[in-house]
């Protein structure tokens, strides 16, 4: 298997696994992750992709470096044999259950933002939010504590302040509008220049 595609399987092993997981399962994860993400970033993973996230950026999650992964499912959720399995076959290289999970990648809905087409919507807020950004982000009903505590990880980095404000609201409105709640959202701090952007994608 090449780099690629090892990548590429990876990244389906990652999805084909998260969607296996419990969110008691998820809580005993992020509470074994205590010493590794500080504890504002940790409230704010709202989902296991979102924990593998934070992993991978700390090096602590890799194609080539599993460990740790393989703990947390072994210790947060009762050594399941079946999500130990998922990693193991890909450790293995089970070129079979591999290609099975690339399928189920592409099948199911793994983030509603793909579905909903939430991306560019996202992209334009990153990019022209600015400094309405925290009223915006409040008006949405994303909490303080999630605001401070993206702002002290990433102080010079507004952009990913906002996309991860959004990623992490966004989970919480999955059954909603999300269009229409940004929408209003807007109106509501007179940035009707986004909201003109926002209807013409």
């Amino acid at each position: 298997m090449g780099t690629e595609d090892r990548q590429i399987a990876y990244r389906a092993m990652i999805v084909e696994l998260s969607s296996k997981l419990t969110d008691k399962e998820l809580g005993s994860m992020k509470f074994l992750c205590k010493e590794i993400i500080p504890n504002r970033v940790r409230d704010s993973l709202a989902t296991s992709l979102h924990l593998f996230e934070a992993l991978e950026e700390r090096n602590k999650l890799s194609a080539a470096n599993l460990e740790f992964l393989k703990h947390l499912l072994k210790t947060g959720c009762n050594k399941r044999e079946d999500v130990l399995l998922i990693v193991e076959n890909f450790e293995r290289g089970n070129v079979r259950i591999v290609n099975q999970c690339i399928q189920q990648a592409m099948d199911i809905d793994t983030h509603p933002m793909q579905e909903s087409g939430l991306r560019d919507i996202f992209q334009v807020l990153e990019d022209n939010l600015g400094r309405d950004a925290f009223h915006v982000l409040r008006r949405l009903g994303v909490n303080d504590d999630v605001l401070d505590g993206l702002r002290s990880d990433y102080p010079r980095d507004i952009k990913e302040v906002i996309h991860r404000a959004l990623r992490h609201w966004e989970d919480s409105v999955r059954h909603m509008e999300p269009k229409t709640k940004i929408v209003e959202a807007l109106k509501k701090e007179s940035r009707n220049d986004l909201v003109n952007k926002i209807k013409s994608l």
